[in-house]
């Protein structure tokens, strides 16, 4: 299993605790992680898009 689907789990995982309320904050843990975890998967796939490029 690649990077990019283990931090797809971790998304999924993360969005399972989700308490998906009515007004979500930033200051949500749930969603700061969400985010982190967006942003990192995002990098992978650019860093791997790219390396298939060379």
């Amino acid at each position: 299993m690649n990077t990019v689907e283990q931090v797809t789990k971790a998304i999924k995982a993360v969005d399972d605790l989700c308490g998906h309320c009515p007004v979500c904050s930033a200051e949500c843990p749930i969603a700061i992680a969400r985010r982190a975890l967006e942003g990192y998967k995002y990098d992978l796939q650019t860093y791997y898009q790219s390396e298939q490029e060379i």
